[in-house]
This record gives structure tokens, sequence and C-alpha cells, in this order.
């Protein structure tokens, strides 16, 4: 897994993905090394900078998505929420619940909250 770090308004990000696409973005501490940016993550760094500058409201770009069956269909179905929309889990997941699958990370959504 390859990985980039970014400086955003929010603080430090880490950037994993593979050449089949983005896999993770986390927020982290100042990175001792922040080396090249790989070819792999280029085009993900680059519409993050567009989106905290403005400009992007939506990401284009290929996902890497590492999880359960359960987990993928989630996140999925978590993508297709609009930017700038509100909306709760009880409903956007409404009948998907299964034991044992809480509290597990969530990929980033720009410009969508949950409540």
């Amino acid at each position: 897994m390859e990985q980039a770090h970014l400086q955003t308004p929010l603080g430090w990000i880490t950037l994993h993905g593979s050449p089949r696409g983005l896999a993770s973005l986390r927020c982290c501490a100042e990175p001792s090394e922040r080396g090249l940016i790989p070819p792999s993550l280029a085009r993900a760094c680059e519409q993050v900078h567009e989106y905290f500058q403005g400009g992007r409201k939506w990401f284009d770009l290929p996902l890497d998505l590492q999880g359960t069956t359960f987990q993928k269909k989630v996140w999925e179905a978590l993508l297709e929420i609009p930017f700038g929309a509100t909306c709760s889990y009880g409903n956007s997941l409404r009948g998907w619940a299964i034991p044992g699958q809480c509290g597990q990370s969530l990929p980033p959504i720009p410009g969508t909250r949950f409540g």
C-alpha cells in the first residue's frame, strides 16, 4: 500500500492507495518524512487540494475499498449521498443492521454530514 501526506486546513492527512485506487484518507500528525507523491495517489492528492480550495464538490477517483462484503456494500451506499446533504445513519442504512458490524471506520464522504 502506497501513501502520501498532505497538509490541509484541517491539519495533516495521509492517503493510502494502490494502483487500483484510493483505499483510505486519515488525519495524522505532521509526518517526519514526506517523500514524493506516488503516481497512484497523484490524482487523489490533486482532488483533495481542489476540494479544500473550494473548487470541487465531489471526487472522481477509483477506490480500492478493503473490508468485508457488508462494509463495502455500506460504503457504496454512502457514496450515493449528495454533496451538502444531511442524513442520519438510520435513514441512510435502514434495514442494513447486522450484529457485530457497528463501530467500523467509514470512507470519507466530503460535504456530507451524519448525525
